[in-house]
């Protein structure tokens, strides 16, 4: 018996080991993926830069955007656009993750008997701070068990001319009436997009904060402003 659970302990020593080394490349890539990307749709009458959270930072129109598409294919040319710069960040990312090389798995460490740990959410509750951290941790590792289909921010300007709409893993459409952009120059259409987008991003904002995790995770963050306050020298 002890035996097995020597090497029980030796294998999940091995797995913790090899998940941090993962964490330790991922980290490194996030901080080398470029704060922004841009892309371009075929045509190129369409311009959109990434900010570094992979949202839609700018949606630029040139000017003489008419001769070069159609105007009923102007919100597809958007999201072309939104494409290109997706996957420049995504290949920009993957680029710096295999640069990172393999993970490092840590030496294992000489066995040695040690006593029974305490109950660690039993020490956290003596620690408010701490113990509502952990209760966010266990919130984010629950993932989709509890997390409901992703929430969507929707930005309209002009009634409905121009309509974007955002998750938070980006753009997924777009929308221009031909009635409203067939007079407009790329710079009209530029501030008009720009526009919505903005709205998109408030309305997928407060999307996010209205579901069950949002509003309990605004919750702990005022709770911990209090604590912060109250025990501020």
């Amino acid at each position: 018996m002890g035996r097995f659970m020597t090497d029980e302990n030796k294998e999940l020593h091995r797995l913790r080991g090899e998940a941090r080394g993962l964490q330790r490349m991922v980290d490194l890539a996030n901080r080398q993926v470029p704060a922004r990307s841009e892309g371009i749709d075929p045509t190129g009458a369409v311009q959109i830069v990434l900010g570094d959270n992979g949202l839609p930072r700018t949606i630029h129109v040139e000017d003489g955007w008419d001769h070069k598409l159609r105007a009923e294919r102007l919100g597809h040319a958007v999201i072309e656009a939104f494409s290109a710069a997706f996957y420049e960040r995504l290949r920009a990312w993957t680029t710096a993750f295999t640069d990172a090389g393999e993970p490092v798995v840590e030496p294992e460490p000489e066995p040695e008997p040690e006593p029974e740990p305490p109950d660690p959410v039993a020490n956290r509750l003596n620690d408010p701070d701490a113990y509502a951290l952990a209760v966010i941790e266990a919130l984010d590792n629950l993932g989709n068990l509890l997390e409901p289909p992703p929430v969507c921010g929707i930005g309209s300007v002009s009634r409905g001319g121009v309509v974007v709409t955002l998750t938070g893993a980006g753009m997924v459409s777009c929308t221009a009436d031909p009635a409203f952009i067939a007079a407009q120059s790329g710079e009209d259409l530029t501030q008009a997009f720009g526009a919505a987008l903005a709205a998109a991003k408030e309305d997928l904002a407060r999307a996010q904060q209205a579901t069950p995790l949002g509003r309990l995770r605004h919750l702990l963050d005022l709770g911990l402003t209090t604590l912060d306050e109250g025990t501020a020298p």
